[in-house]
């Protein structure tokens, strides 16, 4: 799959971010990075103002990752469309997604993508669409994305439940304890602190998913270098 048909399936889920995202910021297509870019501007003038902000996803990744490996093509393209980019993802007319960008045009700043001077006219831009849509619509805005956090974590422990059952169903099918027939195995003390620890996990952060895509691009990146050399 190609990096425009990555785009044409994007969602805002980490593992469809993330695997743009590393396309991009692989060695070997780092040379293509002007050509890449144009292919999510292109993109972002195709789709609803939704599945635009997945598309700003990307592109925060692809720099964040560069950027802080000392390549700065993606940054550099984006600062001169930088309130184009904006504009698009929060348009006046449709500012529902005006919380999701605004988070990302913060961390831009915080991470040092791009500099107070550089991201002046979009924060200024963003804080007149919040002040013309009001603080109950904010407030809204913001109930929508924990519903959409807790639903994770619905997701999570319905998942941990039923891993769970699965544990169980396999201990029962190994008989009683006093049935000599088969040998009871006990179960592994690293098992026992795994579950414990991942019964007291907190819920993901923003530097979470951002680690969690830059040891993915790592892996992808070792192993086609091993593949190379086998």
């Amino acid at each position: 799959m190609d990096f425009k048909e990555m785009l044409d399936t994007l969602t805002q889920s980490y593992k469809d971010v993330a695997k743009a995202a590393s396309y991009a910021y692989v060695e070997q297509n780092r040379q293509f990075c002007h050509s890449l870019y144009e292919c999510i501007k292109e993109r972002m003038e195709e789709v609803s103002v939704s599945n635009r902000v997945p598309l700003v996803y990307v592109l925060d990744s692809m720099m964040g990752m560069s950027v802080k490996h000392g390549f700065s093509g993606y940054a550099d393209l984006t600062r001169k469309d930088i309130e184009w980019i904006v504009t698009m993802a929060v348009p006046e007319s449709d500012p529902s997604q005006l919380i999701k960008i605004k988070k990302v045009v913060r961390g831009w700043r915080q991470r040092g993508i791009f500099s107070a001077a550089e991201l002046e006219s979009v924060e200024a831009y963003l804080a007149s669409v919040q002040k013309s849509v009001g603080p109950t619509s904010e407030r809204e805005s913001e109930r929508s994305q924990v519903l959409t956090k807790q639903d994770i974590l619905k997701k999570m422990e319905e998942d941990r439940d039923k891993h769970k059952k699965a544990r169980e169903d396999g201990w029962s099918r190994l008989g009683p304890v006093n049935d000599t027939r088969r040998p009871t195995t006990p179960r592994p003390p690293l098992r026992e602190e795994f579950e414990e620890l991942w019964e007291k996990i907190d819920g993901m952060t923003d530097t979470d998913w951002a680690n969690m895509i830059e040891e993915e691009t790592r892996f992808r990146v070792s192993m086609k270098a091993a593949s190379t050399r086998m």
